[in-house]
């Protein structure tokens, strides 16, 4: 699976305000975004269609809203993960440093991560489990400013939907097309915690 991580420039206080991640094969990008009273919103983008479905907190009752969760969602890798992880090598190229972790030989759970500690990004993860293996790698790494507010930005002129009011929009062709395709529902996070699960 490729993943397209487009992170937003560091807000005055170290971590972004709001992070983007574009999934190519699947024509969608998610919005994640930090809100003041420090829960999340995702918004989530049909780029074919130009649409979007906007999730307030409270739409997405299996995602647990703390501080984990948005570092979970800027990082990728929990602290907690990479603290249970040994380090076997690190890697400088000269223009970028990565650091090399596996999990313990006796895990069942084997994990393989290539890790950017400028970025505090995964170059590669590899996660194997049984007959069941994962490869989440990074193909594109944005910093430009400028980019990142055209990545940002392109999504301004979508339509956009409230989850909440979707049953009350089920005569709208795209919305309808959505749910039969089985896009629209609570989302879940996606990304790995400490154990290596979905969180």
């Amino acid at each position: 699976m490729n993943l397209h991580i487009k992170k937003n420039k560091p807000s005055n206080f170290g971590a972004p305000k709001q992070v983007l991640y574009s999934y190519p094969k699947q024509n969608i990008s998610e919005q994640w975004r930090l809100l003041g009273n420090q829960q999340i919103q995702l918004t989530r983008y049909f780029e074919q269609y130009q649409r979007g479905i906007e999730y307030q907190p409270a739409d997405m009752p299996n995602i647990k809203q703390d501080g984990k969760l948005w570092q979970s969602k800027y990082q990728l890798i929990s602290p907690a993960l990479l603290a249970q992880l040994q380090q076997l090598q690190t890697i400088n190229t000269g223009c970028a440093e990565s650091i090399i972790y596996q999990s313990q030989p006796t895990d069942v759970k084997q994990i393989l991560l290539h890790w950017n500690p400028h970025y505090q990004l995964p170059i590669k993860l590899t996660i194997r489990q049984g007959k069941q293996l994962i490869v989440w790698e990074m193909t594109e790494l944005i910093t430009d400013p400028q980019q990142l507010q055209l990545n940002h930005d392109k999504h301004d002129h979508y339509q956009l939907t409230d989850y909440s009011d979707i049953g009350d929009s089920e005569a709208d062709p795209f919305l309808a097309k959505m749910i039969n395709q089985g896009f629209i529902e609570h989302p879940h996070g996606g990304f790995y915690n400490a154990d290596g699960q979905h969180m």
